[in-house]
Protein backbone atom coordinates (compact mmCIF):
# COMPACT_ATOMS: atom_id res chain seq x y z
CA UNK A 1 0.00 0.00 0.00
CA UNK A 2 1.45 3.38 -0.91
CA UNK A 3 2.10 6.07 1.67
CA UNK A 4 -0.65 8.47 0.54
CA UNK A 5 -3.28 5.73 0.70
CA UNK A 6 -2.09 4.79 4.20
CA UNK A 7 -2.46 8.38 5.35
CA UNK A 8 -5.94 8.59 3.82
CA UNK A 9 -7.00 5.48 5.72
CA UNK A 10 -5.53 6.73 8.98
CA UNK A 11 -7.18 10.12 8.54
CA UNK A 12 -10.55 8.51 7.84
CA UNK A 13 -10.26 6.34 10.92
CA UNK A 14 -9.28 9.25 13.13
CA UNK A 15 -12.35 11.16 11.98
CA UNK A 16 -14.64 8.20 12.59
CA UNK A 17 -13.15 7.42 15.98
CA UNK A 18 -13.14 11.04 17.14
CA UNK A 19 -16.89 11.23 16.52
CA UNK A 20 -17.49 8.20 18.77
CA UNK A 21 -18.20 9.04 22.43
CA UNK A 22 -17.66 5.41 23.48
CA UNK A 23 -14.15 5.17 22.06
CA UNK A 24 -12.42 5.22 25.46
CA UNK A 25 -14.31 2.20 26.76
CA UNK A 26 -13.79 0.40 23.47
CA UNK A 27 -10.08 1.10 23.54
CA UNK A 28 -9.82 -0.25 27.08
CA UNK A 29 -11.49 -3.49 25.99
CA UNK A 30 -8.60 -4.26 23.64
CA UNK A 31 -5.73 -3.22 25.92
CA UNK A 32 -4.58 -6.80 26.54
CA UNK A 33 -4.68 -7.52 22.81
CA UNK A 34 -2.53 -4.50 22.08
CA UNK A 35 0.04 -5.57 24.67
CA UNK A 36 0.13 -9.11 23.24
CA UNK A 37 0.56 -7.65 19.75
CA UNK A 38 3.41 -5.42 20.91
CA UNK A 39 5.19 -8.43 22.41
CA UNK A 40 4.89 -10.35 19.14
CA UNK A 41 2.19 -12.77 20.30
CA UNK A 42 0.01 -12.13 17.26
CA UNK A 43 -2.20 -15.23 17.50
CA UNK A 44 -3.06 -14.46 21.13
CA UNK A 45 -3.70 -10.81 20.27
CA UNK A 46 -5.96 -11.83 17.39
CA UNK A 47 -7.99 -13.96 19.83
CA UNK A 48 -8.50 -10.98 22.15
CA UNK A 49 -9.47 -8.71 19.26
CA UNK A 50 -11.79 -11.34 17.81
CA UNK A 51 -13.63 -11.92 21.08
CA UNK A 52 -14.02 -8.14 21.45
CA UNK A 53 -15.41 -7.79 17.93
CA UNK A 54 -17.84 -10.65 18.49
CA UNK A 55 -19.14 -8.84 21.57
CA UNK A 56 -19.25 -5.45 19.84
CA UNK A 57 -19.11 -5.61 16.02
CA UNK A 58 -18.82 -1.79 15.81
CA UNK A 59 -15.60 -1.64 17.86
CA UNK A 60 -13.23 -0.09 15.32
CA UNK A 61 -10.08 -0.30 17.47
CA UNK A 62 -10.66 -4.05 17.83
CA UNK A 63 -11.30 -4.41 14.09
CA UNK A 64 -8.11 -2.54 13.29
CA UNK A 65 -6.12 -4.61 15.77
CA UNK A 66 -7.55 -7.73 14.23
CA UNK A 67 -6.62 -6.47 10.77
CA UNK A 68 -3.02 -5.85 11.86
CA UNK A 69 -2.59 -9.21 13.54
CA UNK A 70 -4.34 -11.29 10.89
CA UNK A 71 -2.24 -9.61 8.22
CA UNK A 72 0.95 -10.67 10.02
CA UNK A 73 -0.44 -14.19 10.47
CA UNK A 74 -1.45 -14.34 6.78
CA UNK A 75 -5.09 -14.96 7.79
CA UNK A 76 -6.78 -11.89 6.26
CA UNK A 77 -9.75 -13.78 4.77
CA UNK A 78 -11.02 -14.31 8.32
CA UNK A 79 -11.55 -10.56 8.65
CA UNK A 80 -13.78 -10.00 5.64
CA UNK A 81 -17.03 -11.40 7.13
CA UNK A 82 -16.52 -9.27 10.24
CA UNK A 83 -15.89 -6.07 8.31
CA UNK A 84 -18.90 -6.70 6.09
CA UNK A 85 -21.14 -6.85 9.15
CA UNK A 86 -20.05 -3.54 10.65
CA UNK A 87 -22.10 -0.60 9.36
CA UNK A 88 -19.60 1.94 10.75
CA UNK A 89 -16.72 0.45 8.80
CA UNK A 90 -18.53 0.59 5.48
CA UNK A 91 -18.53 4.39 5.72
CA UNK A 92 -14.76 4.66 5.88
CA UNK A 93 -11.76 3.41 3.96
CA UNK A 94 -11.00 0.37 6.13
CA UNK A 95 -13.22 -2.00 4.19
CA UNK A 96 -11.58 -1.10 0.89
CA UNK A 97 -8.17 -1.46 2.51
CA UNK A 98 -9.03 -4.95 3.72
CA UNK A 99 -10.45 -5.97 0.36
CA UNK A 100 -7.35 -4.72 -1.44
CA UNK A 101 -5.09 -6.77 0.83
CA UNK A 102 -7.17 -9.91 0.39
Amino acid sequence: MNRSRSWAIVTSLVLVLSADPGRTARGQAIGPGFELERSGRYADAASVYLSTVRGDPTNLPALLGLERTLFVLNRMPELLPLVGGCPRVRRCAVSSSVCMRH
